[in-house]
């Protein structure tokens, strides 16, 4: 079973050995799963996904348990391929009259894992410059750590701290934690600037694109502050909102 880069996947392949005439149909229970080439990433991340090893009692369903988990593996994008052979279990070769195997996991992890990214746009009539770098992987569980700040000509920025933690526990679900710090001037138009403080944690299930749809839970808390505001010719809507505010969502 092979998983690469390319864009149009390699065929899968799933490699018997020593067990001649094996058919998809063939009875075959899991005995024992080995990780090879995981320098950087922990074992887990690669055993999770494939914990569907554990129920199965044939080889096509071995083979189908290997595909899910290569493509599941792809889209953490931390390897450059993944490798799966089934071999006759070297002790105790069967249980009653169910054969053993043991399932080999070859991986090839990415070198690089870093990536970084610039741009330049306008919002509000106030043109911005925006830099992020992205890591993924440090701690070699599958995790995306990220920094991003944006400069804008009016004195506007903000700097983003954030982590994500994809296929936790080899499921379909999205940890992400992140904060935050903004600096809006409307000194142009208004004569006042806003800064912020933010904070927020999320936890996604399932995908937009499956029947069930994706369901996520979050939780933001922040506090703002209203400054630089002209007394005098201030509106008193704007008077209103001197000062620090918090707010939970």
């Amino acid at each position: 079973l092979r998983s690469g880069q390319s864009a149009s996947p390699a065929p899968l392949r799933l490699r018997p050995r020593r067990m001649p005439g094996a058919t998809p149909d063939t009875p075959c229970r899991v005995h024992r799963l080995v990780v090879r080439g995981a320098e950087q990433t922990h074992e887990s991340v690669i055993r999770n996904e494939l914990r569907a090893l554990r129920t199965a009692s044939n080889l096509g369903e071995i083979h189908a348990a290997c595909a899910v988990a290569a493509a599941h593996l792809e889209s953490l994008q931390i390897f450059e391929a993944a490798d799966f052979a089934v071999d006759r279990a070297r002790a105790d070769g069967s249980q009653g009259d169910m054969p053993l195997a043991d399932v080999v996991v070859t991986v090839s992890e990415r070198q690089r894992l870093a990536t970084a990214s610039t741009g330049v746009h306008s919002t509000a009539g106030e043109g911005s410059m925006d830099a992020e770098v992205r890591v993924r992987n440090l701690f070699g569980r599958a995790e995306v750590l990220g920094v991003e700040m944006e400069a804008g000509q009016h004195k506007s920025n903000t700097f983003r701290l954030y982590a994500t933690k994809p296929r936790w526990g080899g499921a379909d679900a999205r940890l992400h934690a992140e904060v935050c710090k903004t600096v809006l001037s409307h000194q142009r138009k208004s004569s006042y600037s806003e800064k912020g403080h933010t904070a927020s944690v999320s936890a996604a299930v399932g995908h937009a694109a499956l029947p069930g749809g994706c369901h996520e839970v979050s939780y933001e808390a922040g506090l703002r502050e209203v400054c630089h505001v002209p007394v005098r010719t201030s509106s008193w809507a704007v008077l209103s909102q001197r000062g620090l505010s918090a707010k939970s969502s």
